[in-house]
């Protein structure tokens, strides 16, 4: 590669990461590249806790009906449900209903569930769940993407997998399976 083409300029550096998510195919394809990730829709709930003293202390999963809550100092996040839908992001409330209901019942006094904020956002999803890491095609560009739900936690990871592969060190960690 020899340089990127974004708001109307160029820019050229030695090394190229490709971290762009569910967006990382858009760009790849034009340039030979097949990755193998799927933008999957994931909804989440971001409950102000105000007043209420009932909100989690620590991060819970509800196993049975697979919504998690995470405590955000003065809010709750519940997240739950991912489907295939394209780059779709859009949302009504009805689709947010069963995980209220269910941080509701663990929680009745956890926020102002009234006041929530909804949220439908893309995760970049592999059909093994292992994000796609190392160099592509061309000499210059690696990647560091489709990491699916659990991207904010692998990030910090897959950053060193990354640096470590561009700097000519051996990676921690073997990357063979995440060159898909």
């Amino acid at each position: 590669m020899v340089g990127v083409h974004a708001g109307g300029k160029v820019f050229k550096a030695d090394t190229y990461v490709m971290a762009l998510g569910s967006q990382s195919p858009l760009l790849a394809n034009p340039l030979g590249i097949d990755l193998p990730i799927y933008p999957i829709k994931g909804y989440s709930l971001t409950v102000p806790v105000g007043n209420h003293k009932g909100a989690p202390t620590i991060c819970a999963i509800d196993e049975q009906n697979l919504v998690a809550i995470t405590p955000f100092g003065d809010r709750v996040r519940v997240t739950a449900t991912a489907e295939f839908a394209g780059y779709d992001t859009s949302h009504k409330p009805a689709d947010f209903a069963f995980m209220k209901g269910v941080a509701q019942e663990l929680y009745p006094d956890g926020g102002d569930y009234e006041r929530a904020e909804m949220w439908a956002g893309l995760r970049p999803m592999t059909p093994t769940n292992l994000p796609v890491i190392g160099r592509k095609r061309y000499r210059n560009l690696f990647c560091n993407t489709g990491h699916g739900h659990i991207g904010w936690t692998m990030s910090h990871g897959s950053a060193r997998l990354t640096a470590d592969l561009i700097g000519g060190r051996a990676p921690a960690l073997p990357t063979e399976k995440l060159a898909a």
